[in-house]
């Protein structure tokens, strides 16, 4: 083998096992080096992507149909070369004289039968069938193959039909158009992929989906690195990460990372591109017509995880906001509730840890806030707070690393009667007992509610405080009421200008709080969806 022999087989070597995702991070920055000095090289590199993408059009058609109208196509192309093929002369081999030896006498020998033109064109025909099914069957995926399975489906509905999807049930190569809910799918090669509605789908092998509309978040295992998001403007390749994809009615795509690193390739072909983007954690690119361009990030847009049991019992019940993490950071608390996404400022000083078990089958988190620092500001609810009788339901689920006299939040909030601003606080006693007042700047604590026992470190509780109109204000721990005050309210309730988690007021602060789900109500829960919601978290670890 010549030199030029073993650079061709080098380059082809280099060009499948980057096709297949599977060059490391030296051997592509080598492969890459090797184009940029060889000119040889780059025009093999041309010739065997060519061939690649001739081959990728014949094995890739748009149907069953069309897979056989090609194939026809060729058996008629072939006949009518036969057809009109010149004749071929064969000429007839030169006689040798043979040595004598001292042999039987041979029958008379037939002379050489003819070669036609016909059977030479037959022989072609064949042969360049055979060869057509065998690049067909190699590089086509195998119709009827699962590539799939749903793993859980929260409130889905599918566009154009009344049939369903449900845990369990394994997908094809089908395009599937989601028009409400979120759906969790492992693909074979086991990453895992959440998609939100409204989203169009459809995968495309183990290790490969295509997203033509709509947001998919994805969590890569090592098993899985190559793991493809192709999409009608580009492709996304995986390497070992966490990482979210939206594609827009105009096509256009923009990935976000949360960890770990992806390749984004202009164009829908992975194999077959003009650019590349690499795109590191908490970076996030952008495909728009031929141009791909570096974006901020925008993480907080993408569901990693499906509702928990607990989230899904509260969703039931029509919460006005529902703050939680969406992921392992402090910056990923978020209300996950309503279109329009709330700002929320987190302090650097506020951590996270594990949170309350609310569903056995999801490692939640909580924020964790100790001494110093503003904790967590959500600012500008005025607009959601537009409910005529101003009631309320606040919900949380807390947890104290140490019993001692501390804030947990404190909301800040403007009296309709005009008698001021104030705060809603919930602070822990010196005694162990956890408290809900009103908090006037100067002038102290107004109808405050207690628990009736002091808590216990290291354990989680979940909170309830309902306040209406015409009823007293009541506190529920573990859903079960625990206090309840003695005045009526009269008059429409204050409305909320910002909330506030851990931070200070009047001297207190966080000593280590852990707070995990957070939600609120614009109406006073019963009793009995106080104790449903609790109940929701309680029995999934049963």
């Amino acid at each position: 083998m010549n030199t030029d022999d073993r650079l061709f087989a080098e380059i082809g070597d280099l060009c499948v096992r980057a096709m297949d995702n599977a060059l490391t991070t030296d051997e592509f920055a080598y492969f890459q080096h090797l184009l940029e000095q060889n000119p040889l090289a780059r025009e093999y590199y041309f010739d065997i992507i060519s061939t690649f993408a001739v081959l990728e059009e014949i094995a890739h058609p748009e149907s069953v149909e069309s897979d056989k109208a090609a194939f026809d196509y060729l058996l008629s192309v072939l006949a009518e070369e036969e057809k009109n093929a010149e004749p071929v002369e064969i000429p007839r081999p030169r006689s040798v004289p043979m040595p004598v030896r001292d042999v039987q006498p041979l029958e008379k020998c037939q002379a050489p039968t003819p070669v036609s033109a016909f059977s030479i064109a037959s022989f072609a025909a064949t042969a360049a069938a055979i060869l057509f099914l065998m690049v067909f069957y190699y590089f086509a995926p195998v119709r009827g193959n699962t590539f799939g399975r749903i793993m859980d489906v929260y409130q889905v509905s599918l566009a154009g039909t009344k049939t369903t999807l449900s845990a369990g049930q394994t997908l094809r190569d089908e395009m599937v158009t989601l028009e409400s809910g979120m759906l969790e799918v492992q693909m074979n090669s086991q990453a895992l992929i959440v998609l939100e509605a409204p989203a169009t789908f459809r995968l495309e092998e183990n290790n490969q989906i295509f997203l033509e509309k709509g947001k998919a978040a994805a969590c890569v295992p090592a098993e899985a690195v190559g793991f493809t998001v192709r999409t009608p403007s580009a492709s996304i390749v995986d390497y070992g990460t966490e990482f979210g994809v939206v594609v827009d009615s105009s096509a256009n795509t923009e990935a976000h990372v949360r960890s770990g690193q992806v390749e984004m390739r202009l164009g829908s072909n992975p194999r077959v591109f003009e650019k590349t983007l690499r795109l590191s954690a908490h970076q996030a690119g952008r495909v728009s017509g031929r141009q791909i361009s570096t974006v901020p990030l925008s993480d907080r847009q993408f569901a990693y995880a499906m509702p928990t049991t607990f989230e899904r019992c509260a969703r039931s019940l029509d919460p006005m906001m529902y703050f939680r993490l969406n992921g392992d950071n402090a910056d990923t608390f978020q209300n996950l509730i309503g279109g329009a996404v709330l700002p929320v400022e987190v302090d650097p000083a506020v951590s996270t840890c594990s949170g309350p078990v609310l569903d056995p089958a999801i490692d939640a988190r909580a924020l964790r806030f100790t001494e110093g620092g503003a904790g967590v500001q959500v600012r500008a609810l005025e607009w959601i707070h537009q409910h005529p009788q101003g009631s309320y339901t606040s919900c949380f689920w807390v947890c104290f690393g140490q019993i001692q006299e501390q804030l947990v939040f404190a909301h800040y909030a403007a009296d309709p009667s005009g008698s001021g601003r104030y705060y809603r606080a919930v602070t822990m006693t010196a005694s162990g007992q956890l408290e809900h007042s009103a908090y006037w700047p100067g002038q102290g604590k107004w109808r405050t509610l207690k628990t009736a026992k002091s808590l216990l470190p290291q354990t989680w509780y979940f909170v309830v405080v309902t306040n209406a109109v015409g009823e007293p204000k009541k506190m529920y721990l573990n859903g079960r009421l625990s206090d309840i005050d003695s005045v009526l309210q009269k008059q429409p309730l204050e409305r909320y200008q910002r909330l506030q988690f851990g931070g200070q007021l009047a001297g207190l602060e966080p000593v280590d709080v852990r707070l995990g789900d957070v939600l609120f109500f614009n109406r006073a829960l019963s009793e009995k969806e106080i104790q449903q919601l609790y109940k929701s978290a309680v029995q999934s670890r049963l």
